[in-house]
């Protein structure tokens, strides 16, 4: 019978990849949606909303807390682990293993993860914030949570790594199906994501012991970094590559993936080697350097794997990819659409996605701008929290807006999102938020006008997150 829409989330669900003849089905986990909402709560009620109240009271001058470089980590911890990588973890458990046509084998463990990860972030999370307001009784008790907290977020994080490994490294005789090509990138993700988690453990416990709430300072922008470029960076471009080609309509990648993913890790390396804490102490010449030709190195390559993309120029010829017959589409359509989205049923998540990758593009050029000037000898005032913020909330958070709308439906069995014409909303909202968020960075001289765009930034991305999250809940209850 001749299908009239096609949605392959849905079919990636119900494939039995791996099945040959005279076995049985290979059994998937089902979707596990807490995690999505967990994410949802964690950003609305923790990250989103920590940064939104330190932005307005910077943008109309108000009283800022007197732990602030408590709240300004407890923020980025929040975001980087509550937000992103909830919201990763709990995409990939389901797509990850039908991709690579291998189940999960330790699903014992699965019930775990999450409790672990939510229990360890937010015990950790509000113990820091309570710490300086509580008496010397009370410190005792909260310094012991964040010790528990701290361990059990651990425990999560490498626990899920542990499930995920075999999967992600699973070997085909088809060395250009499943996660193949993309081996470099999931060694990335699984290595810095252990380092990440045990950083942010030993923090933890250095904080319970010496009774000080702020993590070494030098050692936490390290671990972000590590969290940025060894793990979202690679994940969100393995994602794109399997996805954007079904998403956009676009022509497959056609660079070498695997010797780019090299390339791009040992750039990685090399940066995160010279933005060490103790050989920026020990040699901060070499370090500096060290950095800047990482950093170039790295931003070079990422420009190039974006361009292969095609997201902005179509540079290669588009190949009937969806009238073909594969794991993604086993019952092709006589002939391919023009567009794969269905506008009435899935929206414009894509203006979500492109969005997202000239934030990346734009970000990235900074980067190499500022890694070229160190290199010259010349003095570029570009920080480094600009670039985590048009990283995480330009490129990683509208990246996760638009994918999820196409996939989670299809991982819920619903044919479409909710409420369509509600993404052209969370774009716009998000996008103003980015603006306002750096503008005051890129634009010292109007400050005074460009405050006020950093205090309704938070306020924007908080109504984006909103508008998303209703948006999928919604879809969750369709019949």
């Amino acid at each position: 019978m001749k299908p009239t829409k096609t949605n392959y989330a849905t079919v990636a669900h119900s494939m039995p990849a791996g099945n040959h003849a005279g076995r049985s089905p290979r059994r998937f986990a089902e979707f596990d949606a807490r995690y999505i909402w967990a994410s949802l709560l964690f950003a609305l009620g923790g990250g989103f909303s920590l940064g939104a109240y330190l932005g307005w009271q910077i943008g109309f001058q108000g009283n800022l807390p007197d732990d602030l470089p408590v709240w300004i980590q407890v923020h980025g911890h929040l975001q980087l682990v509550g937000w992103v990588s909830l919201f990763v973890v709990g995409v990939s458990l389901f797509f990850l293993p039908r991709l690579a046509g291998t189940p999960i084998q330790r699903k014992a463990w699965h019930a775990g993860i999450l409790p672990l990860i939510v229990v360890g972030l937010a015990g950790q999370s509000l113990a820091r914030l309570l710490f300086s307001h509580a008496s010397a009784s009370e410190r005792l008790g909260l310094r012991m949570v964040i010790a528990v907290a701290g361990v059990a977020e651990w425990l999560g994080l490498v626990g899920y790594i542990t499930m995920l490994a075999p999967v992600a490294l699973h070997r085909s005789r088809n060395k250009n199906a499943g996660l193949e090509k993309l081996r470099p990138f999931f060694l990335m993700m699984i290595g810095g994501w252990i380092a990440y988690a045990t950083l942010s453990a030993v923090f933890a416990l250095v904080m319970a012991v010496n009774s000080n709430m702020v993590a070494p300072r030098g050692w936490d922008r390290w671990a972000v970094d590590v969290e940025l470029m060894l793990v979202l960076f690679p994940v969100a471009y393995a994602f794109s590559v399997r996805n954007l080609p079904y998403f956009l309509y676009l022509p497959p990648v056609a660079a070498p993936v695997v010797r780019w993913g090299w390339a791009y890790g040992a750039a990685t390396l090399l940066a995160l080697t010279g933005m060490d804490p103790w050989i920026l102490a020990a040699a901060p010449k070499l370090a500096l350097t060290l950095t800047a030709v990482g950093r170039a190195a790295m931003d070079v390559i990422m420009l190039r794997l974006v361009w292969d993309l095609n997201v902005f120029v179509r540079t290669r010829p588009l190949p009937y990819i969806l009238a073909e017959k594969s794991p993604i589409n086993p019952n092709p359509p006589p002939r391919p659409w023009r567009f794969w989205f269905d506008h009435a049923s899935w929206g414009r998540p894509e203006w979500l996605i492109r969005g997202a990758y000239v934030w990346l593009a734009f970000g990235t050029l900074l980067d190499f701008a500022a890694a070229v000037g160190h290199l010259a000898g010349a003095r570029v005032n570009f920080v480094s929290d600009l670039l985590r913020h048009v990283f995480l909330l330009g490129f990683i958070t509208p990246l996760i807006l638009g994918m999820a709308q196409k996939m989670v439906p299809g991982f819920l069995h619903k044919g479409r999102i909710a409420f369509p014409g509600m993404s052209l909303w969370v774009f716009l909202l998000i996008n103003a938020s980015v603006l306002g968020r750096t503008l005051p960075l890129l634009l010292p001289t109007f400050q005074s006008a460009a405050l006020y765009g950093l205090a309704f930034s938070g306020p924007l991305a908080l109504a984006a997150l909103a508008l998303f999250g209703w948006n999928l809940w919604a879809t969750a209850r369709l019949a």
